[in-house]
């Protein structure tokens, strides 16, 4: 007989329904709050939120070890990122501040990225912010900061180190303890130095690319203390509101500001010329002074010097092909911009050394052409015999009586094979051979197997500089950029006349000084020491000159110079311990790892190290800050997230019990007809 379904039948059924389910939901609930809330939780659907592209775990992390534990589920991410750059010319200061998240209320999770070494600078400072309360990193030894690290992972504590990953990168990991809101904030500060009278301000923005941020905007605000010429914005996919008014200028990003995989933001200054001579600024710390001294010659004080180049090409066997075609290309380049008054000769060397002409030639249109033509016709052969070809080269230019400023460029792959091979025996017999003439040596380095640390050092070692020259990259434009560097010498034969007391960085390996270069000069010394009086002789179109540098107040307050000093130090200490063969190099790790603790200044042997102490853990709060650990997730920016973690919870919770309800109330359902 059918069921006759009466509005009291359809009620008693809801009542047992609702019993069932009412109870049901209580054991859930309670197993819920027992297990901390991980019965029925849903994980993030991430594919929607900015996460870190970079794989910062097993063998993919830079530092193997103790940073290859952990949970990184790629939950965390950043919520924006803020850049502000101010200038003082010639200082700047860089304060990139990062907001990030980590939603998960149950893992860790190991966030990081990379970013370029400052050139001429150095990082001062990486601190975390959570609840209003900033924890500012230390400097410590690197295996004591990785140590330390991996134990805070270990605790799902929020915790950051920053490390020197290679010569050009610093690489900076954060560990996200569960439910955490937190902000990051970097400083750096270099000094600009000014190349073919431009001042390049380069903010590197594609490493922060890889961490998504839903938001980022950038600021500069430069002051000078002579009048701004003209400000060029040479990245212009960036987008940024300029306002400039003689000694100022200010850089806005617009609001649909955005980052770029492959972009920097780019800024070339111009300013008007400084005075003659230089200038010079002093600070002390309490026990030493330190020193600044910058010079920049240009051409409204100083006339042009004649020049008397050697070019020195490598015509081995190895530089066959494209290395050998490149050389070419940048050879004539180079001669195409020679000016009437300067000399030139050329050698090539395989096993062998072959001289263009026995005496330097001047320079006018057949003897460039014949030179050009010279050139043309060699081909690769044979070994490599690079330390008698600069030897030959250093012989010409000594011949020569005239008082042009004299230039060595050496075009090769810097793979001696024939000869004298060793790097440290070359090196010492160029060295002498150009004592007396101070000649400045350019090397030019081609193709991916270049020497290039052997071509570095012997170039540093007699006033010049190398440069690399991949395969895939444009020879000729660089090659370009490089001789108009080089092309108009206003000063030679440049002596740092100071006390021997004083304490200098970096070491002066710059003979010459050209339009629209400048030299960079720190010092220190004991503040009981007087003599302050420092000043530079050399030669220019007037003959010898001494140069007193004007003094000048430093234009900022914070003690900038002895870090940078401290700074400069630590980078002549690492070349010479990276390029020396002296096995006993001990004492020269204890001066590096000396000023790098005292300075607080980040290097190969030392790391930024930060945590944020534990709740209820006084042992573990650094002396420096007061400790404010506020637990309540609610009271801060990172409810919004919590709420959304929540609000899945809750659903997960509702979806549960119901489809347990339903199942329960059938089966009573079946027993109850069974009667």
């Amino acid at each position: 007989m059918a069921k006759k379904y009466t509005s009291r039948y359809i009620w008693e059924e809801f009542k047992e329904f609702f019993k069932i389910v009412g109870f049901v939901f209580v054991i859930l609930l309670s197993l819920n709050i027992i297990t901390g809330g991980n019965i029925f939780r849903t994980t993030f659907d991430d594919t929607n939120i900015p996460t870190n592209n970079q794989d910062f775990s097993g063998e993919n992390t830079p530092y193997n070890g103790p940073l290859t534990t952990g949970n990184q589920n790629g939950v965390a991410y950043v919520e924006w990122i803020h850049v502000e750059t101010n200038v003082y010319f010639p200082y700047a200061v860089t304060d990139i501040t990062i907001k990030f998240v980590n939603p998960s209320h149950t893992t860790d999770e190991l966030v990081g990225f990379l970013y370029p070494q400052p050139e001429n600078g150095f990082f001062s400072n990486f601190s975390l912010t959570i609840n209003e309360t900033t924890y500012y990193a230390q400097v410590i030894r690197v295996e004591d900061a990785l140590q330390r690290f991996q134990q805070a992972r270990e605790n799902d504590q929020n915790a950051g180190i920053g490390m020197q990953e290679s010569a050009t990168y610093f690489s900076f990991y954060l560990n996200l303890a569960p439910s955490t809101n937190l902000t990051m904030q970097l400083r750096y500060e270099s000094v600009l130095i000014k190349n073919l009278g431009i001042y390049t301000i380069t903010i590197p923005l594609q490493t922060l690319y890889d961490l998504k941020p839903k938001n980022v905007d950038v600021q500069v605000t430069i002051n000078s203390p002579f009048s701004i010429d003209s400000i060029t914005l040479k990245t212009y996919a960036l987008s940024f509101n300029n306002y400039i008014q003689d000694k100022f200028a200010t850089l806005v990003s617009t609001r649909d500001f955005q980052l770029y995989q492959d972009l920097d933001l780019i800024i070339e200054v111009t300013l008007k010329p400084p005075g003659r001579n230089g200038v010079i600024y002093f600070q002390n710390n309490g026990t030493h002074e330190f020193f600044l001294y910058i010079i920049s010659p240009t051409t409204t004080y100083f006339e042009e010097l004649s020049k008397k180049i050697v070019f020195v090409i490598d015509t081995s066997g190895s530089m066959s092909g494209l290395k050998l075609s490149q050389a070419k290309d940048a050879f004539y380049g180079i001669l195409d911009q020679l000016r009437a008054s300067d000399k030139f000769n050329i050698i090539t060397f395989d096993s062998e050394i072959s001289l263009y002409s026995s005496e330097l030639q001047p320079v006018d249109a057949d003897s460039i052409a014949n030179a050009k033509q010279w050139v043309q016709n060699l081909q690769a052969r044979g070994s490599t015999n690079f330390n008698e070809a600069v030897l030959k080269a250093i012989d010409v230019l000594k011949s020569d009586s005239t008082d042009a400023v004299p230039i060595i460029v050496v075009l090769s792959d810097g793979n001696p094979t024939y000869g004298v091979t060793d790097f440290t025996a070359i090196r010492n017999n160029v060295k002498n051979a150009n004592e007396g003439l101070e000649a400045s040596l350019y090397t030019l380095g081609f193709g991916d197997d270049v020497s290039f640390e052997f071509l570095y050092t012997l170039s540093d070692e007699n006033y010049g500089r190398a440069i690399k020259i991949e395969v895939d990259e444009n020879a000729a434009s660089k090659i370009k950029g490089f001789y108009n560097m080089i092309s108009t010498p206003l000063l030679t034969n440049i002596q740092l006349q100071i006390p021997d007391v004083w304490v200098t960085a970096p070491h002066i390996n710059e003979i010459n000084l050209y339009q629209g270069s400048e030299m960079v000069l720190t010092g220190m010394v004991p503040l009981d020491e007087t003599n302050h009086s420092i000043f530079i002789t050399a030669s220019t179109y007037l003959g010898n000159e001494t140069l007193y540098p004007t003094e000048d107040t430093y234009p900022l307050s914070e003690r900038f110079i002895p870090k940078l000093w401290a700074n400069l130090r630590i980078g002549d200490l690492l070349e010479q311990y990276q390029y020396s063969l002296n096995a006993a190099l001990t004492p020269l790790e204890r001066e590096i790892v000396s000023l790098s603790l005292e300075y607080q200044i980040v290097s190969p042997f030392t790391a930024f190290y930060i945590d944020i102490p534990l709740p209820n853990d006084s042992s573990n709060t650094q002396s420096n800050i007061e400790y404010n650990y506020n637990n309540d997730y609610y009271n801060n920016d990172n409810y919004s997230a919590h709420s959304a973690a929540s609000g899945f919870d809750f659903i997960s919770l509702i979806v549960g019990f119901g489809t347990f309800g339903l199942l329960t109330y059938q089966v009573a359902k079946r027993r109850k007809n069974r009667r």
